[in-house]
Parts: structure tokens; C-alpha cells; sequence
């Protein structure tokens, strides 16, 4: 899943993540989003420019999180442990187990 990497590992290629993230259910994407530490005015303008589109909101999601968009540095940094936290956080623990065994 993470491909070997170690768990405190920065995360930055966008691919990957969203590979790693296959299975996460997209319509999630707004509780992703405010874990991983954005802002409800950058949740809202991702919406607007997706309109009805849960890929496309959560692509940009994973994206600004990754570029450490608004609070996302308080909340922690993109790492692949980052990752798992926000998982088990929104409720996806099969998913953040799979990252720890493959980190």
C-alpha cells in the first residue's frame, strides 16, 4: 500500500496517495479534508468546483492537503503516518490498518 515506505515518510506525489487511497469511500471527502486540517471556506470552494463531482472534490482534497493548505501543518504534516491517523480519525480503520502493514 504505502510501497515500503516508511510511516513518517513525506508524502508528495499526488498519484500515490490516490492509489494508496483506491478504496477510501470519495463521498467521505469533506470529513477527510476537515481531519487532515482545511478550512470549511476551502472544503466549500473545493464543492463549488465540483459540483456533484465526489472525485473530483476528493482529488482536490488530497491535493491541498498535500501542498499543506490552510491548518494543515498544526494538524500534522502529509506523512503516511498523517495518513493513518486521519483514517482511523473519520472512521476507515480497515484502510489505516492496510497503510500500517504496508509502511
Amino acid at each position: 500500500m504505502a510501497e515500503g515506505r516508511q510511516l513518517n515518510t513525506y508524502i508528495r506525489d499526488l498519484n500515490t496517495v490516490l492509489s494508496n487511497l483506491s478504496h477510501f469511500p470519495k463521498d467521505k471527502w469533506r470529513s477527510f479534508g476537515l481531519e487532515a486540517g482545511l478550512y470549511e471556506p476551502t472544503l466549500s470552494a473545493i464543492e463549488a468546483n465540483h459540483r456533484g463531482d465526489v472525485e473530483g472534490c476528493f482529488r482536490e482534497c488530497v491535493s491541498l492537503w498535500l501542498k499543506k493548505k490552510d491548518g494543515v501543518d498544526k494538524k500534522g504534516a502529509p506523512t503516511w503516518l498523517r495518513l493513518r491517523d486521519i483514517l482511523e480519525e473519520i472512521g476507515e480503520k480497515d484502510l489505516a490498518d492496510e497503510i500500517r502493514r504496508h509502511g
